[in-house]
């Protein structure tokens, strides 16, 4: 029997951020009977990103989103629609929206309907690659610059390497100050080495995605109970 006539599918997404190379994207698997509120919720976790913007999905010339006061027009309230009465058929794409100052556009295309794992628990994220692009980098273009430019700094190492070996090589008796030099240097450099350290734009964690899914699928059925 086909998946689709069934009662509730999984639905699995491929997500694809939009004008970036390499690609970012992730493979999400989403019960039909779950509101759109849950892909966003799904998104924003899979991009580690904050959901302090604005978004909206755009289903079949409408506009989906979670109305804000000051915000812009949605046709519809995404809280108040599941996946299923989209009616959505497979290899169907639509596009997600967020943070309209930088404007992510993630497009979404359907690429399967599958039966229910009671095994499992949805949303689960089963595939990826290249982590999110950073909440408030400032678009497209300055997150390829930014990638461009993320090279390991080497001055800073040295000069974190030389103030430790200096450490290590100091009598006990002398004021750490004299030993490391000029602590404002030191500062700057440890400061660019962090920089570089917290900007992992090849890193995916799985295993970690999935625990804060997981949490959402808790937090929602708290709710229901």
């Amino acid at each position: 029997m086909d998946p689709s006539c069934n009662l509730t599918n999984v639905y699995q997404f491929r997500v694809v951020v939009q004008g970036i190379s390499p690609l970012i994207w992730r493979r999400l698997l989403i019960r039909s009977d779950m509101s759109l509120a849950i892909p966003h919720a799904a998104l924003q976790i899979v991009f580690a990103w904050s959901d302090t913007h604005l978004h909206s999905f755009h289903i079949h010339g409408k506009a989906y989103g979670s109305p804000r006061l000051g915000g812009p027009h949605v046709d519809v309230d995404a809280r108040h629609v599941p996946l299923a009465a989209l009616r959505l058929h497979r290899g169907e794409r639509f596009s997600y929206v967020y943070n309209f100052i930088d404007h992510w556009v993630c497009d979404l295309r359907l690429e399967a309907m599958l039966r229910v794992d009671p095994r499992r628990r949805y949303p689960l994220c089963t595939g990826g690659k290249r982590a999110g692009p950073p909440e408030d980098c400032g678009g497209v273009w300055a997150y390829l610059q930014r990638v461009d430019q993320h090279h390991l700094p080497l001055d800073a190492m040295a000069i974190v390497g030389t103030a430790l070996r200096r450490v290590l090589d100091a009598d006990e008796q002398t004021p750490i100050c004299e030993v490391v030099g000029d602590p404002q240097t030191l500062r700057e450099a440890v400061a660019q080495l962090d920089v570089y350290l917290q900007f992992r734009p090849e890193h995916v964690d799985r295993r970690q995605i999935n625990a804060q899914l997981q949490a959402l699928t808790q937090e929602q059925e708290s709710r229901h109970e």
